[in-house]
């Protein structure tokens, strides 16, 4: 599970035998136990984000509607990951394939690097509720990465906060691996296994970015 410390060796273990469900297993708990934990602080960042013309009532109705839904959600979330995580694993294993041949692998080789590199996004999400825990001082900031460029571009619109808010470290430690594994499992530049990696990702933020805009249109939400 330690890709990120000794990158080499573990790349070439998920060569020889690509597991995932054990370390995708252990990541799905903590990422439960860290939204279990978020949870009040994502609430009331949502009802302050609510637009003015709202109700105290509203708020109320929202707030236990949130709460309500929050034991779904959360047994949900490892199915959402897992879907999350395989369909860009899909995405990154096809752009990857179709424009290198010289190492045919199956998909099982690059499902196995997301879930390890996924691990990295995990400690952006425990930096983000740390965060929440010291300092509540502002609700604005509580779902901002930090260091991410949503902390030095503050802006008013959900979906390009989405965007800058994923641009940070850690995306970058992320994209970091998927790149080094890229580049050993399929024996190419880094350069080349970057490119790769680089329009994965780009696809996969642009679809996010748009599910927010789509959610930010429904629910009138605002950044102030």
């Amino acid at each position: 599970m330690a890709l990120h410390f000794r990158p080499m060796p573990n790349l070439k273990r998920i060569r020889e035998r690509p597991r995932w469900l054990v370390i995708f297993l252990v990541l799905a708990s903590v990422n439960i136990l860290v939204e279990l934990l978020m949870q009040p602080y994502l609430v009331q960042s949502l009802l302050h984000h609510l637009p003015p013309s709202v109700t105290e009532q509203d708020k109320l109705v929202v707030a236990q509607s949130l709460e309500r839904g929050s034991f779904a959600r959360l047994a949900f979330l490892p199915i959402r990951l897992l879907i999350g995580w395989w369909s860009f694993a899909l995405l990154l294993y096809y752009i990857s394939s179709s424009l290198l041949s010289r190492q045919p692998l199956r998909f099982a080789h690059i499902f196995s690097l997301e879930v390890r590199a996924e691990a990295i996004l995990l400690l952006a999400k425990g930096a983000t509720l740390f965060r929440l825990m010291i300092d509540s001082s502002s609700l604005s900031s509580r779902s901002t990465v930090p260091l991410s460029c949503a902390e030095f571009f503050p802006v008013n619109d959900y979906s390009i906060f989405t965007f800058l808010n994923s641009l940070n470290f850690f995306t970058i430690a992320y994209l970091a691996i998927l790149t080094i594994g890229i580049s050993v499992l399929y024996a190419v530049s880094k350069a080349k296994a970057l490119f790769f990696v680089c329009i994965a990702w780009g696809i996969s933020i642009l679809f996010n970015v748009s599910v927010v805009a789509v959610l930010r249109d429904q629910m009138f939400l605002l950044l102030n």
